[in-house]
């Protein structure tokens, strides 16, 4: 295998020291235990970022993803990020959660409970470095991350406070040192600069709730009971074999003045072209960005 020398240029480690905001549901092998790790960490990075770089050609797309994150092929090979977990959390056999916080059900997932804290050590350039700042607000790790689990905060890069990121032009600030000139801002919502020809869940816009919730769990709530007010094909589903994630993102940052949600709007790429009949999406969104208790 050829060594390229410049896909590792301007590469540094930096250290993050993150905090859990709402339950965590990873895991590995084993079903009744709660586990951080790695692939799951970096599946989500790529993920992210090749919904934000849509505009580029699908060529260059797999291209630049390949160089980033890697392939399976001689060009190259393994990712050049890399990722150290310096301290963990550790599941104590007993914590568990309601996944469906907004009915009273008699399941529940193994979980990390929020307030729990992990550190990472990230080998990368400040591009990556960005893009898991984004991650840690537009997503979470885990089951049900699309509706606000698994969300976590970033409280020190390399032993230094990061002041948390709660505003739609923070937001964007970190977009634009990914991808320079692809979003901008329209009526308080984050958009894309340019129409995208593409089939697959890209970002095409990203809100911020304005009114903050008291406790994270009453956000969850407010999410679950909003997913079931609104079912649609348009919000997610699963009947049989087939299965679709939700287009609608939904994940928790927090404030000085309480917890808000972050609504990330990916592209409905449907794999059937049958009828999936009324788009209850903006309703969804819409029930969300109401607010909590006043």
């Amino acid at each position: 295998m050829q060594f390229y020398l410049s896909r590792f240029k301007d590469m540094e480690t930096k250290e993050f020291e993150a905090e859990l905001l709402t339950p965590m549901f990873l895991g590995g092998a084993d079903k009744n235990k709660a586990e951080l790790r790695v692939p799951s960490i970096k599946g989500v990075l790529r993920f992210w970022w090749r919904a934000i770089n849509a505009h580029l050609f699908l060529d260059k797309l797999k291209e630049q993803e390949a160089e980033i994150f890697g392939d399976a092929g001689a060009k190259y090979g393994k990712s050049k990020i890399q990722i150290k977990i310096n301290s963990t959390m550790i599941y104590n056999r007993r914590n568990r959660a309601n996944p469906v916080p907004h009915k009273n059900v008699r399941f529940s997932f193994p979980c990390f409970n929020p307030g729990e804290k992990f550190s990472l050590n990230v080998y990368g350039d400040k591009n990556v470095f960005e893009l898991f700042k984004l991650m840690s607000i537009l997503g979470g790790l885990g089951k049900r991350s699309r509706r606000g689990f698994g969300s976590f905060k970033i409280n020190k890069i390399d032993g230094e406070d990061l002041s948390p990121v709660s505003s739609i032009e923070e937001i964007l600030n970190l977009l634009q040192n990914i991808s320079k000139n692809v979003f901008k801002i329209d009526n308080d919502k984050i958009i894309r600069a340019d129409n995208v020809n593409a089939d697959y869940a890209y970002v095409k816009s990203i809100e911020v709730g304005t009114i903050p919730f008291k406790t994270y769990n009453e956000l969850l709530i407010k999410i679950g009971q909003a997913s079931h007010d609104n079912n649609s094909d348009y919000t997610g589903f699963a009947r049989g074999q087939e299965r679709f994630s939700s287009p609608v993102y939904v994940s928790v940052i927090k404030s000085e003045t309480g917890y808000k949600p972050v609504l990330t709007t990916l592209n409905t790429a449907f794999k059937s072209k049958q009828s999936h009949g009324v788009d209850k999406s903006s309703n969804f969104k819409s029930d969300i960005l109401s607010g909590g208790s006043k």
